[in-house]
């Protein structure tokens, strides 16, 4: 970890240096930021310390507080990206970083709307239906300063129903990435190498996979004549989740799935309970990981770094978890079929319409999104905040599409940790929508990139929803907020406890009987409110 945040280091002072570079040749009048440069300072519409068009944004520079979640793949601050430096040149806005981790900002930011204590904005999906008052209503600001966010909502209506609150008004923007290689956001990835040593294929059932971890167990497919083999690993409930689809009981956040309109509370099926079963049965062979349910994010990404011990696991590609070297060792297992014949996975979605949102704090929440505004108006520049800088982190190919290129990538430096310290990556203000983002605007042309597409091919029909993105009412969002936090919590310790200890039938009606006096169908009841209004 020290040599990556040398090499970071190394790359953020060049970029810095070249940075400091570019303003000063701006100063002496040589060079121009990046996007539409033009002065507007004159122009008969300014408003104030604000110019109503074109740039910069603000004529006297100004600074703006925002929370942002912080992914833990991030190795720098986000005041020393270059996305940040280069939007302040151009717009005059400065921002102060409120840098909240990922893994406590649900908490965090419920805390700050229920205190009042508001920055300018939230960066980062947060519960906009339960805190309007705090918000401000970006309607107005939106139809005067926004001709970018206009073009979005008219190009894609389903992006701006979503944005609608119960109140009838804007509160939020989108953030998020539809590009292709994101529709499926983690896969089961295998350890190709360990199976032709084993000599199995890859499997294609519950009993299969069952097979080929006791043989990584067993047979020692690393070669070093020690029994430190990791058959699965993973982080979280939430990823285990995926593994109850091959019971028909998917699980995820919400704890339902949506099929055809209808909603389903699944941790009361009777699949959830083989599923578990199936689980313990593993866990009890010593072929789960046993910190499956302990180690946060940042443990579990640095657990098997370089390390030849880990069979299988859950993750949005390989090289995050084992590192850069070692991601063509890993092949992804489509989604197993279970003993019934089922087969489902998580679609977790890759947008989020309350991903950006300005507080009733912010004196002047049209220069909000006027900066929100100015990052969508220019491709290069929402790049540069996606994925980073043109040239080091992406580039154009010969017919005009963009590719992802990794020339100035440390070799021992997994793509993940690259894109997030030199962009913002999934924190980025900008919603990237498949139009941009898909087969027809993107050219895939490295390893991982070939290899993650062709794991989402072979997922996508298999994909279910928990709930759709969008706003519920105010009413029904508040009982259903409620009413989850006693559910998750519940669900997370017996969850983890049945895989971990066992259970049987006398386990399993209580874990019914506690349901029941959670409320569950209740809240199952909401859920299927809120997707009525909003496929309604």
């Amino acid at each position: 970890m020290k040599k990556i945040k040398q090499m970071l280091s190394i790359f953020l002072l060049s970029t810095l240096v070249l940075s400091s570079a570019a303003c000063a040749a701006e100063q002496s009048g040589t060079s121009q930021p990046a996007g539409n440069s033009t002065d507007t300072s004159q122009q008969s519409g300014d408003t104030g310390n604000m110019n109503a068009e074109g740039l910069p944004i603000l004529k006297e520079a100004d600074t703006f507080k925002i929370a942002v979640s912080k992914a833990a793949l991030c190795m720098n601050t986000f005041a020393e990206k270059e996305c940040t430096v280069e939007t302040e040149k151009a717009t005059n806005v400065k921002i102060e970083w409120m840098e909240i981790p990922a893994s406590g900002w649900t908490e965090k930011t419920n805390i700050m709307l229920a205190s009042g204590d508001l920055p300018d904005a939230f960066l980062g999906t947060i519960d906009v239906a339960n805190n309007l008052p705090s918000l401000a209503e970006l309607d107005t600001a939106i139809e005067q300063y926004a001709p970018a966010i206009q073009e979005l909502f008219e190009a894609r209506p389903d992006v701006r129903e979503a944005s609608i609150a119960s109140d009838g008004k804007i509160h939020s923007l989108p953030i998020g990435d539809e590009t292709y290689n994101n529709k499926a956001a983690d896969q089961l990835w295998i350890n190709k190498r360990w199976l032709d040593q084993v000599g199995k294929e890859i499997p294609s059932t519950t009993d299969e996979f069952a097979e080929v971890l006791r043989a990584f167990k067993a047979e020692d497919p690393n070669g070093n004549g020690q029994a430190d083999e990791i058959p699965l690993s993973m982080q979280g409930v939430s990823r285990i989740g995926n593994l109850f689809g091959s019971f028909g009981a998917l699980d995820n956040n919400s704890h339902v799935v949506t099929i055809d309109g209808k909603v389903m509370f699944t941790p009361t099926l009777d699949g959830f309970y083989q599923g578990l079963q199936w689980l313990n049965g593993l866990s009890s062979e010593g072929l789960l990981d046993p910190e499956t349910f302990t180690q946060n994010e940042e443990q579990f990404n640095s657990k098997f770094k370089g390390k030849d011990i880990l069979g299988a696991v859950i993750a949005f590609d390989p090289s995050i978890v084992v590192g850069a070297e070692m991601i063509n060792d890993y092949v992804a297992v489509p989604p197993l079929k279970g003993p019934n014949g089922d087969q489902m996975w998580n679609d977790t979605g890759n947008i989020s319409s309350t991903g950006f949102s300005i507080t009733v704090k912010c004196e002047q929440p049209e220069v909000l999104v006027r900066w929100y505004d100015y990052i969508r108006s220019d491709f290069e520049v929402a790049l540069l905040w996606n994925r980073g800088p043109k040239g080091v982190a992406w580039d154009y190919t010969e017919d005009g599409k963009w590719m992802v290129v990794q020339d100035e990538r440390p070799e021992d430096i997994p793509y993940g940790q690259w894109r997030h310290t030199i962009s913002a990556g999934g924190s980025a203000p900008f919603f990237f929508q498949s139009e941009l983002a898909g087969p027809d605007g993107q050219e895939f042309t490295t390893d991982r990139d070939i290899m993650k597409v062709e794991a989402v091919e072979s997922y996508l029909p298999y994909m279910y929803k928990g709930l759709p993105d969008g706003l519920d009412d105010v009413e029904n969002a508040n009982q259903r907020a409620i009413l989850l936090v006693d559910i998750d919590n519940y669900l997370k310790k017996f969850t983890s406890s049945a895989i971990l200890d066992g259970i049987n039938e006398a386990g399993w009606d209580a874990h019914l009987k506690t349901c029941e006096s959670l409320k569950t169908a209740e809240y199952e009841k909401l859920c299927q409110n809120f997707v009525d209004r909003i496929q309604g």
